[in-house]
């Protein structure tokens, strides 16, 4: 659009010098350009926002706060004001009578004249704004402004011996929007609000927008209005937003349609977009969910039934619940999205509780992208528990041992221990009962301390073991056994003989700090972090001592119940076990006794 002058306040003298008050002229717009020309400007620029053109000449985009003021401030002498409509900056500047101006732009000049003393020797320019003014020095000043200019060099036709000449560039229309979404063909829910969203591609921001939408083949185009819905008038709707909604089941299902948008910034509309297709259509939905679990098995099978409404089903996702959710929003198990058409899957095994009811919900995908609701059955995991232990029984042997009885053969058992009185249990191990009774040992029992334990049977279902309830041995067992084990990790367990163990170093740091006034320095240690330590074992023959370095090193790591140390009191006593690997290879010592020749293993050691 070309440049045109909104509003103007001719040139006004102010011989006192002082401060004046510039209104802005009525009809101005936020968004105008404004070009001042002022004398002797106190401040210069006059204010924020302006721009400083050419001595005494300065420029501003109006905006709505300077609306609302309705006026600014300036000490100066002489001052004038023209208001530009679309116009977007001042271009070149020449201090002579002329200037070079762009399609749809135009020219601002001043003139003044220190030694005419008359009126009629300044000429009449062309497009003159006001007066010819004369200020306190007598001098002559005319503004004048030449608009619907083709564009080249434009001049004023006056000519006095002072000039500067302004160019006025036009707002150009911005470039046409980007279109984001829907996604070129993509499939949209017809029954919701559909969104068509772009990208304002000006240099500013965006002041309005024009969405056209029509059914593919057909001629016409419908227009968007701000409230959804679509009309057969062009539609104008102001704002910066970019994207815009069409009401829930305006379109037609199945049928094709393609959308255009164009944009305003400062005034001037781009060119419209190039167009897009997106084809609004129902939703698939699942009719049905059957999820099966036979009772006394923890997993199973679900299958369901699919319409689709355009294409073919593309992919499914599986869900399972608890049945007291109303929407898979924190499923106990959720499969990834899965592409084919399949109407089956398994139901795995899962944390469930006995005789619970859970769901199955399922959504499917249609070949155009679109997601049925999700949809649910419902089914129960149910099972019977095998029949618990008769009776558990610890024994104070070498090692302690526990008896699981009433247990029937084949069937796996599991049993525990603890020294609180069963306020907290320590795994004992699992193994499958070769009778009616399991025996499991136990070399790491400390010494002199009573210990309970407690058994239970397990029947394997889907790979999974279903407890019986728990079976408590009727009464502790302390420990006697004086013996030293060492115990690995997978239940294996060797008795050792400790000839020597030699000291234990601790780890633990040292902070060392000097308090005000102190007269040394304050030593504090940290907690213990580990400890290290050496070992020789005594065995009884050669190939023992083979034997012992072997199962070491094949262990990598254990826990160690040492011999229980005797104090001053005979019941002072403590197991002291501790977790342990060796700090080196281990060898088999050959002292210079030729009697225990090949019997002692050595080896240095590091908690773990």
């Amino acid at each position: 659009m070309a440049v045109s002058v909104r509003a103007s306040a001719g040139f006004v003298a102010n011989n006192s010098g002082g401060t004046v008050t510039i209104n802005w002229p009525a009809g101005t717009v936020a968004g105008d350009l404004a070009v001042a020309e002022i004398d002797n400007a106190r401040p210069s620029p006059p204010g924020t926002g302006w721009l400083t053109v050419a001595k005494n000449v300065y420029a501003k985009v109006v905006t709505a706060a300077d609306l609302t003021a309705g006026s600014f401030q300036v000490k100066s002498t002489l001052y004038g004001l023209v208001v530009f409509a679309n116009a977007a900056k001042t271009g070149r500047v020449t201090y002579q009578n002329g200037v070079r101006i762009d399609t749809g732009g135009a020219a601002m000049f001043l003139a003044w004249s220190d030694s005419y003393d008359n009126v009629s020797e300044m000429g009449s320019p062309t497009g003159q704004i006001g007066s010819i003014v004369k200020d306190f020095r007598n001098a002559w000043s005319s503004m004048a402004v030449r608009t619907g200019q083709p564009a080249g060099y434009v001049q004023s036709t006056a000519s006095p011996p002072h000039s500067i000449s302004v160019e006025i560039i036009a707002t150009a229309a911005p470039p046409a929007p980007l279109l984001s979404a829907p996604a070129a063909g993509q499939e949209v829910e017809r029954t919701a609000p559909i969104t068509l969203v772009w990208s304002h591609q000006g240099q500013g921001t965006q002041e309005a927008y024009r969405v056209s939408v029509r059914a593919v083949g057909a001629g016409s185009w419908s227009y968007l209005t701000s409230t959804g819905t679509l009309s057969g008038t062009l539609q104008t709707i102001a704002g910066s937003a970019q994207s815009a909604t069409i009401n829930a089941s305006t379109l037609t299902a199945g049928q094709a349609y393609e959308w255009q948008v164009a944009t305003q910034e400062n005034g001037s509309f781009s060119s419209y977009s190039s167009t897009r297709q997106f084809s609004p259509q129902n939703l698939p939905s699942v009719t049905s969910v059957t999820p099966s679990v036979t009772a006394g098995q923890l997993a199973g099978t679900v299958s369901w039934a699919v319409t689709v409404t355009a294409g073919t089903a593309s992919a499914w996702q599986l869900a399972i619940t608890p049945s007291s959710q109303t929407a898979p929003d924190s499923p106990m198990y959720l499969t990834p999205i899965t592409a084919g058409s399949s109407t089956t899957t398994s139901i795995p095994v899962l944390g469930w509780t006995n005789g619970s009811s859970y769901k199955a919900w399922v959504k499917v995908q249609q070949s155009g992208g679109l997601w049925s609701p999700w949809t649910s059955g419902t089914f129960t995991v149910s099972w019977t528990p095998p029949t618990a232990p008769s009776g558990v029984a610890g024994t104070d042997s070498r090692p302690m041992q526990a008896s699981v009885t009433g247990v029937p053969a084949g069937r796996d058992v599991e049993a525990q221990w603890s020294v609180d009185g069963g306020s907290t249990w320590t795994a004992l191990g699992y193994q499958v009962a070769p009778g009616t009774t399991a025996v499991f040992q136990h070399p790491l029992a400390p010494f002199g301390v009573p210990v309970t334990f407690r058994a239970r049977s397990l029947d394997i279902v889907s790979g999974v073991g279903i407890p019986s309830s728990w079976t408590v041995s009727g009464s502790s067992t302390t420990s006697t056994d004086d013996g030293s084990y060492f115990v690995g990790d997978d239940g294996t367990w060797l008795a050792v003989t400790v000839v020597d163990a030699g000291a234990v170093e601790y780890v633990q740091g040292v902070q060392v700090s000097y308090g005000m006034g102190a007269d040394g320095a304050q030593v504090d240690r940290g907690p213990v972090q580990g400890a290290r330590g050496s070992l020789v074992l005594d065995t009884g023959t050669k190939e023992d001592a083979a034997a012992l370095v072997n199962w070491i090193t094949t262990a990598e790591v254990w826990t160690h119940r040492p011999h229980p140390e005797t104090g001053d009191n005979a019941t002072d006593r403590d197991a002291g076990l501790m977790r342990m690997s060796p700090a080196k290879p281990v060898t088999a010592a050959r002292p210079v006794q030729a009697l225990i020749e090949d019997r002692h293993v050595s080896f240095d050691w590091v908690e773990r």
